[in-house]
């Protein structure tokens, strides 16, 4: 009768550890703790348009301003053992003049 007991107990933590890790808990929440990242990305001007921020699929992130355009490119090093992004901004100012492009 003991052992009964017992085995029903296990069965009872069994069940409330499998109801936590079932499909319905936070995906985020299993991938460990969030580190915070120091410094922040800082633009020479603030952010303007309608979308101001673009992710794009080759890993890189448009962020266009009232006079220019910055690109952050998420840079991978295979050979390194370090946990920190590594992050190539390029400025593209926006030029004084408008253009026209002239369709024939």
């Amino acid at each position: 009768m003991a052992a009964l007991g017992s085995n029903s107990t296990s069965e009872k933590s069994g069940t409330a550890s499998e109801a936590q890790s079932g499909p319905d808990n936070d995906f985020w929440a299993g991938q460990g703790p969030v580190v915070l990242r120091d410094p922040a990305i800082k633009l020479l001007s603030p952010v303007s348009g309608l979308e101001p921020l673009s992710w794009a699929e080759d890993h890189r992130l448009a962020a266009s301003s009232t006079n220019s355009v910055s690109i952050m490119e998420l840079v991978c090093d295979i050979h390194g053992l370090s946990k920190n992004l590594v992050l190539h901004r390029s400025h593209i100012p926006v030029p004084d003049s408008a253009c026209d492009l002239k369709v024939t």
